[in-house]
């Protein structure tokens, strides 16, 4: 088997870069970078994993009976694509569970309430299925991302991770005050028109620091998924051996303070330390 390509980016847009071309990083599914299981008795290989485990998914499952069930829509070839995507994302196993469907479709009830997504892709609430509409949208890997980010924050809404969610959710409202704030001081600045023009390039401009957009502030489920989608990009990167990206050490800074800011407000657990999580874990499910 060819081995895979260690590449180190040196910046978020070689990163982007490099996602389009799906380039793995860092070791094939025999070298034991991906963290799953061994084979019980055995010396080498390894076993498909559970989808129960918080580790980089196994290669191995990849190719089981399972898998291509949950994507029997796709093409061969786009089926391979959306696997390099899997393992160029570094996906954790228990961030597929529960999905019943990744489909290469368009799904008719994506511009209703059913899910969140627009026409491009879409995550189906109701029966977590993903639908990335690969025709009209392509198949990359920060539109899978962003969909299986949905999945996740479906999942983030369980006790165990109820403070990640109230972090996230407030780190949502600090951006968007941020951002108003900022608004008023460029139309103080005379820098945005009197029809609002130059809005979306500043508004843009000061969202791309976090690795956002303004599509990112919809609301918190759209903030979550494109979090999510920086917190693959910050995997990638550490991987390589670049360290987190400044995208993922802006977006820390808020996680940061949200949870600071949280911890103040809650007058009964002041005296006990502040519960600070990393990007790193901020997406970690642990199911009950």
């Amino acid at each position: 088997m060819k081995p895979y390509k260690l590449v180190v980016p040196q910046n978020w847009a070689e990163l982007e870069r490099l996602e389009q071309t799906r380039v793995i990083i860092k070791g094939g599914p025999t070298s034991g970078h991906y963290g799953h299981l061994g084979r019980p008795g055995q010396v080498g290989g390894s076993q498909e994993g559970s989808l129960r485990s918080s580790r980089i998914i196994n290669p191995k499952y990849l190719q089981t009976k399972k898998w291509k069930q949950l994507t029997s829509e796709f093409s061969q070839s786009n089926s391979k694509e959306l696997e390099e995507i899997i393992k160029w994302n570094r996906i954790p196993s228990n961030h597929l569970l529960g999905l019943t469907k990744i489909t290469p479709n368009y799904h008719p009830d994506s511009e209703s309430d059913g899910g969140y997504g627009n026409a491009n892709a879409h995550y189906h609430n109701y029966d977590q299925s993903i639908h990335l509409n690969v025709n009209n949208n392509g198949l990359t890997g920060a539109t899978f991302t962003h969909e299986l980010g949905h999945h996740v924050d479906k999942h983030l809404t369980k006790a165990k991770n109820i403070i990640q969610r109230r972090i996230i959710n407030e780190s949502y409202h600090t951006i968007r005050d941020r951002l108003r704030a900022n608004i008023r001081r460029w139309q103080a600045n005379g820098q945005i028109g009197p029809n609002g023009e130059g809005f979306s390039a500043k508004s843009n401009n000061y969202l791309s620091k976090f690795g956002l957009r303004l599509y990112s502030l919809t609301n918190s489920k759209e903030f979550t998924a494109d979090a999510y989608k920086v917190s693959r990009f910050n995997e990638v990167s550490i991987a390589a051996g670049s360290g987190s990206p400044p995208a993922a050490k802006g977006l820390q800074k808020i996680f940061d303070k949200s949870a600071t800011d949280i911890h103040n407000r809650n007058w009964y657990n002041r005296n006990k330390p502040i519960n600070l999580i990393s990007i790193r874990d901020m997406f970690t499910l642990r199911h009950t």
